[in-house]
């Protein structure tokens, strides 16, 4: 315990003395950042004068933010998200997780509506308190799972305070999880609930069951062709129909990575763990 103490107190000096470099905008390397975990109310700037507040409980993403501003996490995917953000009236957070993709479309456009879905009860609880330090922007939380079924299902949570890998595939992680009973609802139908005619833009996020959020969502892709974001992890059969099921709706793709966005091939079989963007015209990123 003594030495739990002086690890905290070394923490807090650390961070007082670091402080004022990173207000100068001068980077600190990661090897050291990651190690001063910073607790409370994190302000990070979009651009144009906008920013958002997160609240920081020490975790990976919210101490990247603290330290690295709109960069600090996935910037490959972050920054073009920001960018169709400013345009888009209505964005779907699908995974939002304590909620940096909701927050950084909220901020950017002010007048748009965002709908985070996050089915882990306590995770979906930390979105809604972040949301709340934000009171200007317009982010609606539910605490849903997105599938290609309205009904209920089981969601294998791996534990922790903020769990990024909970599936509703119990095959998905070779851990120890906890089965939870959640809501899940087809996005197509979940829309007509809410009365929104129209979609602009879509993260998806769901730990190995995107090809069912996809099936879910057919009718939206067809009418509104949003932009969208979505997480591959792997190039099951099934997933990848789907994803060449965008391309026959006219949609382009993208590689989002370090060099920027980068047509891609879906027929290249290395297309795993990776963020993709599906959009019209894939120029706006380029």
């Amino acid at each position: 315990m003594a030495r739990n103490s002086a690890d905290r107190l070394l923490r807090q000096f650390l961070l007082k003395a670091i402080g004022p470099i990173r207000r100068l905008g001068i980077p600190i390397p990661a090897k050291i950042s990651k190690h001063l975990q910073f607790r409370g109310v994190v302000d990070v700037s979009v651009g144009s004068g906008a920013s958002f507040k997160m609240q920081s409980h020490g975790h990976a993403i919210e101490n990247r933010m603290y330290w690295y501003g709109k960069r600090g996490h996935e910037p490959e995917t972050f920054l073009p998200w920001l960018e169709a953000s400013k345009t888009a009236e209505v964005v779907l957070d699908i995974g939002a997780n304590t909620g940096l993709y909701s927050l950084g479309a909220a901020a950017t456009n002010r007048t748009s509506r965002v709908l985070a879905f996050e089915p882990v009860p306590r995770v979906a609880e930390l979105t809604r308190h972040n949301a709340r330090l934000n009171p200007s922007s317009n982010i609606e939380v539910f605490e849903l799972a997105v599938s290609d079924e309205n009904g209920t299902a089981i969601l294998h949570d791996p534990g922790g305070d903020q769990p990024a890998s909970a599936s509703l595939r119990g095959d998905f992680l070779d851990c120890k999880q906890t089965e939870i009973k959640v809501r899940c609802v087809r996005i197509d139908d979940f829309l007509s609930e809410v009365n929104l005619s129209r979609v602009d833009l879509i993260k998806l996020d769901v730990e190995g069951i995107e090809e069912l959020a996809l099936r879910g969502m057919r009718t939206t892709l067809q009418t509104h062709m949003p932009t969208l974001f979505i997480e591959v992890l792997d190039a099951r059969p099934e997933l990848m129909a789907e994803l060449n099921g965008l391309l026959n709706m006219g949609y382009q793709v993208g590689d989002l990575c370090s060099d920027g966005v980068i047509p891609y091939d879906l027929s290249d079989k290395k297309g795993v763990e990776r963020n993709l963007l599906f959009a019209k015209d894939l120029s706006r990123f380029q």
